[in-house]
């Protein structure tokens, strides 16, 4: 069985979503322009919640690698890389 996190904030639209095995769990979107940075962690964390899932658990974490705005994806790129290595997680650049 195998449980990928990925997110998307390469455009205004803040994506994040939990599979396992080849189905979708959970997925949470936010439309905004600037609040990426600011919720991105709160949403990680109630999707997870809401899935009854930890991140422990989580064998691949995926990153939108681009195109998109630089600063999108910075934020994204950095919080999942921090989350891989304080867990110990693969992590995935997604074009």
């Amino acid at each position: 069985m195998s449980t990928i996190l990925a997110a998307d904030t390469s455009t205004r639209y803040c994506t994040i979503a939990l599979w396992r095995d080849d189905a979708l769990v959970a997925e949470t979107t936010l439309a905004h322009d600037r609040l990426h940075s600011e919720r991105l962690i709160a949403m990680i964390a109630r999707l997870l919640a809401d899935a009854d899932t930890s991140l422990s658990s989580i064998d691949t974490l995926a990153v939108s690698k681009g195109p998109g705005s630089f600063t999108g994806l910075r934020v994204s790129v950095a919080t999942f890389k921090g989350l891989a290595l304080g867990a110990g997680t693969g992590l995935l650049g997604v074009p």
